[in-house]
């Protein structure tokens, strides 16, 4: 028969368990494989890209929670990190929501000449400033290096993701490098106003006004059976217009000047029979 005493143990432990069935206290951190062994050389930094995990594959939601990012050395009772490395997170601090996750980026600088150390890389979840008891979660990766003369070049670039720009048309490029405007068929870039080879030869959208003369573009391009380009037409028409208005002005002009002269010799020699008649 179960006592009163069974019953109130049951319900306390029920109760105590309740936050945790509602609300988890989830914490992943990733690693690269590459990190089993990552030769490196003194005041030569490199640079190592984690994310941190606020998700959980099961039932239930994961705490919105801040999270500090800490290094040290493995199994090391005599040295300190701060002797052997110089190191830098960003962010060291963060907050992630449920199920969300965030880049992290270190930057580790050998501080001497050679030796081998396993750096751990932990993710904590900081307690909340509320009184109560609160589960102290961390999660941990290790970096294996051995420090020589021979870095690895893979980790002594800064990833691109910290330095990335998205732009129009789904392009990334790098801060502070242009965006392009589209790529071409041979798989190269264009940027401003600049075509791509294959739009110098499209007649049907006055792209040929590229063209410095209008039939070298006609000859080069292939234009359907009984097409015509209106703008080479406007301005072919615009051009013979200019030019048959000055000739016929031109005409006009002399043929006006002849008709004055003409006009002023016939009267000059009727005045002269005139005055011999009077004679």
């Amino acid at each position: 028969m179960i006592s009163k005493s069974h019953i109130v143990l049951f319900l306390s432990v029920f109760l105590l368990a309740l936050p945790s069935v509602s609300a988890l206290s989830c914490i992943g951190i990733s690693q690269d494989q590459r990190w089993d062994l990552v030769d490196m050389k003194k005041d030569v930094p490199s640079y190592f890209s984690t994310r941190i995990y606020n998700s959980t594959a099961g039932a239930g939601e994961c705490e919105d929670s801040d999270y500090a990012m800490t290094l040290s050395l493995q199994s090391s009772n005599e040295l300190k990190l701060e002797q052997i490395f110089d190191y830098e997170f960003e962010p060291q601090r963060m907050f992630i929501s449920n199920g969300g996750s965030t880049q992290v980026l270190l930057k580790l600088t050998p501080k001497v000449s050679s030796g081998e150390y396993t750096v751990i890389m932990t993710v904590t979840r900081q307690n909340p400033d509320e009184g109560g008891t609160s589960i102290v979660s961390s999660s941990s990766a290790r970096i294996n290096t051995l420090i020589g003369n021979n870095p690895v070049t893979d980790f002594s670039e800064i990833p691109f993701w910290t330095v990335r720009k998205d732009c129009p048309g789904g392009f990334v490029v790098k801060e502070g490098e242009q965006c392009p405007r589209a790529v071409c068929m041979d798989g190269n870039l264009v940027y401003g106003e600049d075509l791509c080879p294959e739009d110098l030869f499209v007649c049907g959208n006055g792209l040929c006004e590229q063209y410095e003369n209008w039939n070298n573009c006609l000859k080069d391009c292939e234009i359907p059976a009984g097409w015509e380009p209106p703008i080479a037409q406007g301005k072919e028409e615009k051009e013979g217009i200019g030019i048959e208005t000055i000739i016929a002005i031109i005409a006009i002009v002399i043929a006006g000047i002849a008709l004055a002269f003409a006009f002023l010799y016939i009267r000059q020699v009727k005045k002269q029979l005139n005055e011999r008649r009077l004679r």
